[in-house]
């Protein structure tokens, strides 16, 4: 257990948000379905930038 929360934290700061997402996506496939796309962004603290247009 200790393991894989170690592997986890390190995935958090060394891999890429892509990375991380793919992770995981990998581990919870389900988890669009219950989350939208910008609350699983703010997870990963990938900066959400909406554009409005006129």
């Amino acid at each position: 257990m200790f393991a894989e929360i170690y592997q986890r934290l390190l995935g958090f700061y060394c891999d890429s948000p892509e990375q991380r997402y793919q992770s995981l996506m990998k581990r919870c496939p389900d988890l669009q379905e219950k989350l939208s796309l910008k609350e699983i962004a703010q997870f990963h603290k990938v900066l959400v930038m909406v554009w409005f247009y006129d």
